[in-house]
């Protein structure tokens, strides 16, 4: 009996003991991490009705786990049809708005997800009424291959905070009419091409073309087009607080007879700045910078060429500030006129081309150009082969005019 109590009583010792080691508790816990650092990339930024996007997700897993995804849509099409895979298509409804398409990704034990709002806008398609675009909440997506055209005797106006979008690198506005452009300071209108962040694109540009052509221009950006804003055979346009960068061509051009007033714009970032051949350009307050070519190349066509530069600046570009062919003489003063070349030691302010043959000096009379000396400007100064051209520089500036 006494034998039989120790027994019982050890065995009692052991199995608290084994509890106390265990833990006191008779389940297995296994630990573990759910999929983190959810990420969905799309294909196309901007969407217009009916508009197909292809939506990726990946995560990441701490324990090395395979993972597996599918996805949910409020609205729209998913294809493949059940959702699942980590790449899938999404078919947007036939109407404008906001929706949300939804990303889990599960390790087989646990489960994340994330969520993206797809905002479908309006397709912008034609333009033969003429109208007003006016809606801030989506953007218009101009599907086209082609540029919308703005015939003659019709008038389009777009409003402040209006996004227009070119899926296709040849669509943009060809404009025989009148296009009226009301952005705000706080409220710009952007013309660009359907591109996502980080991503490069390019669109057509806005022509305006013809005697019948006018345009308005207020507070618009215009970034990542291929021509920019040309003005080109009679064409009337006055652009003020403009924005055109980004461009792979000139960013602003103006021909043929074209008649443009560019004021309190910037002229940045493009292939080459401003052409102007045979036209007429007023410009104030402007700034013509860091483009990859020239700031301004400026020839006429039949003696035809009315330019005036005034108050604007004129700097950093790649090759030169100003190229000057045939019998081109603008007028620039009070500008800043600096760093235009292809090194700090190789300042190019102006190149006379090879076939200039004006012989009266060009006033570029009462400007900055970052020196103290005439001879320090006469070095800024280059002669294409037989060209002999002349500045007449006197008045320089010994600082930037405010």
């Amino acid at each position: 009996m006494r034998a039989t109590g120790v027994y019982i009583m050890a065995l009692a010792l052991f199995s608290t003991i084994l509890a106390a080691v265990s833990g006191c508790d008779d389940s297995i816990q296994f630990l573990n991490n759910p999929p983190g650092g959810l990420v969905i990339i799309k294909n196309k930024c901007y969407l217009g009705p009916d508009d197909l996007v292809t939506l990726t997700g990946s995560a990441t897993d701490a324990d090395g786990d395979s993972i597996y995804y599918s996805w949910t849509a409020e609205a729209g099409t998913l294809s493949p049809s059940d959702g699942k895979g980590q790449t899938v298509t999404w078919l947007a409804p036939d109407s404008h708005g906001t929706y949300r398409v939804t990303l889990k990704a599960t390790d087989g034990l646990d489960v994340a997800s994330k969520g993206i709002d797809l905002d479908v806008g309006r397709n912008l398609d034609i333009l033969h009424d003429g109208g007003i675009l006016d809606q801030t909440d989506y953007a218009y997506i101009v599907p086209n291959a082609t540029p919308l055209n703005i015939s003659e005797l019709i008038t389009v106006r777009i409003e402040a905070g209006v996004t227009v979008v070119f899926n296709e690198g040849t669509g943009g506005f060809n404009v025989g009419g009148t296009l009226i452009i009301n952005g705000t300071q706080q409220d710009r209108v952007l013309l660009m091409p359907n591109v996502c962040p980080g991503e490069e694109r390019v669109w057509k540009g806005i022509r305006f073309s013809g005697y019948t052509a006018t345009g308005t221009l207020n507070y618009i950006t215009m970034t990542s087009a291929a021509e920019g804003l040309s003005v080109e055979n009679g064409a009337h346009v006055t652009a003020d607080n403009i924005i055109v960068d980004l461009t792979t061509g000139d960013g602003v051009s103006v021909k043929c007879s074209g008649n443009l007033t560019l004021l309190n714009s910037k002229i940045w970032e493009n292939g080459a700045g401003i052409c102007i051949a045979g036209g007429t350009l007023q410009t104030r307050n402007t700034s013509i910078s860091y483009n990859g070519n020239y700031g301004f190349s400026m020839t006429s066509i039949s003696g035809f060429f009315d330019v005036d530069i005034i108050d604007c600046v004129v700097a950093n570009n790649g090759r030169y500030g100003f190229v000057l062919a045939d019998v081109a003489g603008p007028v620039v003063n009070n500008c800043s006129i600096f760093l235009n070349g292809t090194s700090m030691t190789d300042i190019r302010a102006v190149l006379f081309f090879r076939d200039y043959t004006g012989t009266d000096p060009v006033d570029m009379t009462g400007n900055y150009w970052g020196a103290t000396t005439a001879i320090e400007i006469e070095s800024q100064i280059k002669r294409d082969g037989e060209a002999s051209g002349t500045i007449d520089y006197s008045g320089w500036l010994t600082e930037p005019p405010v």
